[in-house]
């Protein structure tokens, strides 16, 4: 009660307001730089220690940790149950929009191809302790300009966006394909995207609680009018559990004031994918998938690719796990790699010269 009312006395004076929010961000940035600091020393000092620094506690404690041996190869394990019935296909492609990939090079791909449609999140808010969440904004379709050139574009909100992106919309239109499935974890990308006649697959990610049985990572993931979605052939749903660290696992919330929750490890959205479509698919052709590597890995030393695994930009304006989930990024695009199924055309595919780097990533992920 008395925070609220110093609250609204300090923003009756705009420029004091102003200066104590910017010192709150700049002290939770510097926060953040210190653990990333620390998780780079003991990534090469002490590898199983580098867990105490994770600011959000998204790496795991030895009792949250396969051995290596134990370790399952896809990471994600399909309930089968509360997924859409989908056949076995022979060989698929899959697409992140990473920069390895041109995307007009998808004229020249054969059998489905599986786009994974990149949007901004959910932003969170918590007011006089309740949780106010924004409503998401949408993703955007593969376009066509009037040259034939494919690209996309992010949404008119997201920061992403581009003066130069304004322009390409205005000579495009969208890219019509049957072959392409546009891949979504919200409801409402979900629905529109399925109401403009594109194919649609929904992934849902599952984890175990305390006690032991599974639920979903987001809560509408289990309601009617979700699940209720899934009813054409053109539009259906897979739901994987992660086994990527021995559960419980308990995350820490991004936003200040929120409580730990069970959760998921933060891998990203193309391992949880990859690993769903890998029960439906003999063979996976993967494209994009580089974690913001702008240049392949057979062209950097040791060290050039370590510190690619951290951009501060990318860190501090989304969700201070940057570093982490660059961990579970490279360790997985070079085991991926070995698989018989996998073929990876991407720059975390290009991993091999790099195995020192892999060993070291395994000691903090394993026992």
């Amino acid at each position: 009660m008395f925070n609220n009312k110093l609250k609204i006395f300090i923003k009756r004076f705009p420029l004091i307001w102003k200066f104590l929010r910017w010192s709150k961000d700049s002290l939770i940035k510097l926060s953040r730089l210190k653990d990333v600091f620390m998780m780079m020393l003991l990534f090469h000092l002490l590898p199983k220690q580098a867990y105490r620094f994770s600011t959000r506690s998204v790496l795991p404690a030895k009792k949250n940790r396969y051995s290596k041996e134990s370790k399952p190869s896809i990471p994600y394990e399909l309930l089968e149950s509360k997924s859409s019935k989908i056949a076995m296909m022979e060989e698929i492609n899959a697409i992140a929009l990473g920069s390895s990939f041109d995307l007009n090079n998808i004229k020249n791909l054969k059998g489905p191809i599986f786009f994974f449609s990149p949007h901004t999140g959910y932003p969170v808010r918590l007011i006089k302790g309740k949780v106010e969440k924004n409503i998401i904004v949408t993703s955007q379709p593969l376009r066509i300009d009037d040259k034939g050139s494919i690209f996309h574009v992010y949404e008119e909100s997201d920061p992403r966006r581009s003066i130069e992106d304004e322009k390409k919309i205005k000579n495009s239109t969208i890219l019509k394909n049957n072959q392409i499935t546009y891949v979504h974890t919200d409801p409402l990308n979900v629905k529109l995207f399925k109401e403009e006649g594109h194919n649609v697959l929904g992934i849902e990610n599952y984890v175990i609680g305390n006690d032991g049985k599974h639920f979903p990572l987001r809560d509408y993931w289990a309601k009617p009018s979700y699940l209720n979605l899934f009813d054409s052939d053109n539009c259906k749903h897979i739901s994987v559990a992660v086994k990527v660290y021995l559960p419980p696992f308990t995350v820490k919330a991004i936003t200040p004031g929120f409580p730990s929750f069970p959760g998921n490890a933060q891998t990203g959205s193309t391992i949880p994918f990859l690993s769903a479509l890998s029960f439906y698919a003999k063979k996976i052709n993967v494209y994009g998938w580089d974690f913001y590597l702008n240049l392949s890995p057979k062209n950097m030393s040791y060290w050039q690719l370590f510190f690619n695994m951290y951009k501060w930009n990318y860190d501090t304006k989304r969700s201070r796990n940057h570093f982490e989930s660059a961990l579970l990024n490279f360790y997985y695009g070079y085991q991926f790699s070995k698989l018989p199924n996998f073929k990876i055309h991407s720059y975390l595919g290009q991993l091999q010269n790099h195995k020192k780097l892999i060993n070291r990533i395994e000691k903090v992920l394993f026992e």
